[in-house]
């Protein structure tokens, strides 16, 4: 089973409480205890390395969204009453839904649903069964307190809200249950309780009586004490607390002093010690705020009495760290306290400064707490961290999945039993990754070639499905076999993905010679081509002519005109694309190809490989030259060349560059070898990227290392290859680079690793199935990236490159697009070439 856990309790502010290190503990021994389902920790919140907080096997894994610094794209936006507010919603409810489907998520464990940062929304994660945490209901409880503005109350309800939604919940204690079940009406049969453990780490830990002394020296301590663990919340009862044992009698005031451990907030604090001094308290009462782990630990094995009247607790982690060290408490007799400590503690009624004061009294006049040892250490054995994940498992695993919505139907158009084995292999990876999302039924020529497993269907006989497909989508190569789908294509518009951009002549071989159908290719141009009578007579005047017409041909318009959404290969054919019309047309860029592992030739030669299909011999020079240098003149280097010029001009132009290794002329079939075995490929500028984008990835996804001449390989990301487009020395500059690449082998690691990773077949196909799911509208337009960067970015000064590069990530993910132009946009917003009209917030130039 696959089980996303949200654990913003282990980033935020509630690390250091409760809440916090609940799901440390809960996590910690879940992940000892099941080793076999897996488990994706999900987090938006804050960058850090959970490695010092939780460990971990190899059936955990962590995933991080960067949601800017202190996660300022999830500030409340619910309650900001801004008109962008549905937007950045559906931004969350997008990275949730992708992270569902990408990760078959069947459980989605939320562990907190009242931190700082979001409220969460049922409709965020459809398709898996929601389990959430719930720590207590105290809010509700103290409205006057904790609900006094408008969007508290907003914000608690949506939270309530939530809760009802859920699947199931996980309450802390039978006190917070019943509190559910009492106060929100919630079906009793869909919570199960939980309870907590409690911190070992107190009973184990040692100290010297050097750190002993020290810590009463920097506190003032120097009598027997009460301690009383709190925090800054007005349930913690403290003032009442300070009154009961000043209550007290007076010998007992003298005999001990009041320790008061845990952050006072300063509105508190001051007017407190203020008053401390003001009634000569303060020799009594120390009030030391915040104190390390470590001191804590002294302070529990120390003290005389712990004291925790709270009015409310969700579990009550004090008292259960106090058993564990030996030391009796006074605690409440009303919510999960009189729970945890009935028969082990002195329970007093926290609303009477009277009844604390007479419990506190009681346990030290001589009360005798050996009959509470027995109800103590049964609740220290029971209330394990152990107990807590065998109790959490099942209420996680043993829930059937929540019902996904029923997929809709995709028409898939593609050749799928083409010889072709790299588009068959292409094929099928986008199709597996579309059923994530769709129920997927493929539509070709040959269906009897297609392997098992696969709805398959005739592609004439699609008129009659037709209705039943909610969306189509055509998969368009240069490869003959492809070309069915062009009528289809123009019958039914959809998305298409655009393997190859001239399809002109396989168009013409599929339609003209196969077919014999002249009549359904001229259509095609008709739609394409304004001139398309004048082209049509060209053609009818022989098969050269013909030949040479189509060779000419611009960009296929008939399949742009048929699209809905379009799926190129490279980045340079995208851009030549929209400089056209294309009406609206949502346009995606992606380099598709197959990642396959290099295979080594055992040659101790270095081997540099220059590709391109070279049609002029003055494009070789640069590498000739580059290769001439003294550097390479030890024998150790051999160079491969390719391209439609002679050998004989080859060996004529290495001359003439003066370089005299080994140097081998390589036909086209020999493209793969050579570029697995090759040290270095270096990408000379005649390849066309718009024709042959596929082809062209495919075959670097091979290589160990690429230099780009000329931005040849524009296509690539900038940490996948080397780049050189400085046109006056391109032979020294060469030079240099391959000096470095075959010298360093950290380098080409390097480069090799991210070229691997960014050339990966099935990662490229889960994007462009999410980009083929995404409506027609995405949710991340450039008005909303404009507006993230001026209302929460620029504003709070966050505009470092790497922080805006981290974010570009992020939504990179979530629109299934070129992180590369998420940045680029905000770098344009920057420098104020996009207007923003939707904010009066002035964009610095």
């Amino acid at each position: 089973m696959n089980i996303a856990i949200d654990i913003q309790p282990l980033v935020s502010v509630s690390k250091v409480r409760g809440i916090g290190t609940y799901t440390k503990g809960l996590l910690n021994a879940l992940f000892r205890l099941d080793t076999k389902n897996r488990y994706f920790l999900f987090n938006m919140f804050v960058e850090e390395e959970l490695g010092d907080i939780i460990k971990y096997g190899d059936n955990v894994s962590h995933h991080y969204f960067h949601m800017g610094k202190k996660a300022c794209l999830l500030e409340h936006k619910d309650y900001a009453k801004d008109a962008s507010d549905e937007e950045y919603e559906a931004l969350i409810c997008a990275l949730y839904q992708r992270f569902i489907r990408e990760n078959q998520i069947e459980i989605f464990f939320i562990t907190t649903t009242l931190d700082y940062w979001c409220s969460y929304k049922r409709e965020w994660f459809s398709g898996a069964c929601v389990v959430a945490m719930v720590y207590d209901v105290i809010p509700l409880l103290f409205s006057d307190i904790y609900l006094t503005t408008g969007a508290a109350k907003e914000y608690y309800a949506d939270a309530i809200e939530f809760w009802k939604s859920a699947d199931k919940l996980l309450a802390i204690s039978q006190s917070v249950k019943d509190d559910l079940v009492e106060y929100l009406g919630i079906d009793p049969a869909k919570i199960d309780v939980i309870y907590s453990g409690y911190d070992t780490s107190f009973a184990e830990g040692q100290y010297t009586e050097e750190e002993k002394k020290a810590l009463y020296k920097k506190f003032g301590i120097n009598k027997k004490y009460l301690l009383f663990p709190t925090a800054p919340d007005y349930r913690k009862n403290l003032l009442p607390t300070l009154e009961a044992f000043e209550a007290l009698p007076g010998n007992l005031k003298s005999a001990y002093q009041f320790v008061v451990t845990g952050w006072i907030d300063d509105p508190l604090y001051y007017p407190l010690m203020k008053r401390l001094e003001e009634q000569g308290m303060q020799s009594r009462i120390k009030i030391t705020r915040y104190v390390s782990h470590h001191e804590l630990m002294i302070f529990y094995k120390n003290a005389s009495l712990l004291v925790f009247p709270s009015l409310y607790e969700g579990f009550g982690l004090p008292v259960m760290e106090a058993f564990s060290c030996g030391l009796n408490a006074v605690t409440s007799n009303n919510s999960s306290l009189g729970e945890i400590a009935a028969g082990a503690a002195v329970l007093v009624d926290p609303y009477s400064v009277q009844s604390i004061t007479e419990g506190v009294e009681k346990a030290l006049c001589g009360f005798d707490f050996s009959v509470f040892e027995r109800a103590k250490n049964e609740r220290l054995k029971q209330f394990t961290w152990e107990n807590t994940a065998r109790a959490a498992l099942p209420a996680l695993t043993e829930r059937k999945p929540a019902p996904r919505a029923q997929k809709r139907k995709l028409a898939y158009f593609a050749p799928m039993g083409t010889r072709n084995l790299f588009l068959r292999q292409s094929y099928a990876d986008l199709m597996e990754a579309l059923s994530l999302y769709y129920d997927v039924h493929v539509f070709c020529e040959d269906t009897a070639a297609l392997p098992e497993g696969i709805r398959a269907h005739p592609a004439g006989a699609f008129q009659s499905y037709a209705s039943q497909f909610e969306e189509r989508l055509y998969h368009v190569s240069d490869e003959p076999d492809s070309m069915y789908l062009l009528p289809w294509l123009a019958a039914y518009p959809g998305t298409v993905v655009l393997h190859d951009a001239h399809i002109h002549q396989s168009a013409y071989r599929y339609f003209v010679e196969q077919k014999d159908d002249r009549q359904a290719y001229y259509g095609l141009l008709r739609r394409e081509l304004k001139n398309a009578r004048e082209i049509i007579a060209m053609m009818e005047s022989g098969p050269e002519a013909a030949d040479k017409v189509i060779r000419e041909l611009p960009l296929t318009g008939f399949i742009t005109a048929g699209a809905k959404k379009l799926v190129v290969n490279s980045i340079a054919l995208r851009n030549e694309l929209m400089e056209e019309d294309l009406g609206g047309l949502r346009l995606y860029a992606v380099p598709y190809q197959r990642a396959e592992h290099a295979t080594a030739d055992g040659n101790s030669q270095k081997l540099v490989y220059a590709v391109a299909g070279l049609t002029c011999i003055e494009g070789l020079y640069p590498v000739l030259c580059a290769l001439a240098h003294p550097f390479f003149a030890d024998g150790a280097l051999a160079a491969a060349l390719s391209g439609d010029i002679t050998e004989e001009a080859v060996l004529q132009a290495a001359k003439e560059c003066g370089f005299v290794g080994a140097i081998t002329f390589v036909g086209p079939d020999a493209h793969n070898r050579y570029v697995e075995t090759a040290d270095v490929c270096v990408v000379l500028p005649s390849v066309d990227l718009r024709a042959h984008a596929g082809w062209f990835f495919e075959l670097l996804a091979r290589a160990k290392s690429v230099v780009s001449l000329d931005g040849s390989a524009r296509g690539l990301a900038d940490e996948s290859c080397l780049s050189i487009i400085d046109y006056n020395d391109q032979a020294y500059h060469l030079r240099v680079e391959l000096e470095r690449l075959l010298a360093d082998e950290k380098t080409t690691a390097y480069l090799h690793g991210n070229l691997r990773r960014f050339l990966d077949a099935k990662r490229e196909c889960c994007r462009i199935a999410g980009f083929v799911s995404q409506p027609l509208r995405p949710v991340l337009t450039e008005a909303l990236i404009r507006r993230i960067y001026l209302r929460d970015l620029w504003p709070r000064g966050y505009t470092e490159k790497d922080e805006l590069a981290k974010i570009a990530v992020t939504l990179d993910y979530i629109q299934n697009g070129t992180a590369a132009d998420v940045r680029s946009l905000m770098d344009k917003t920057y420098c104020g070439d996009v207007a923003e009209n939707e904010t009066e917030t002035k964009v610095p130039t």
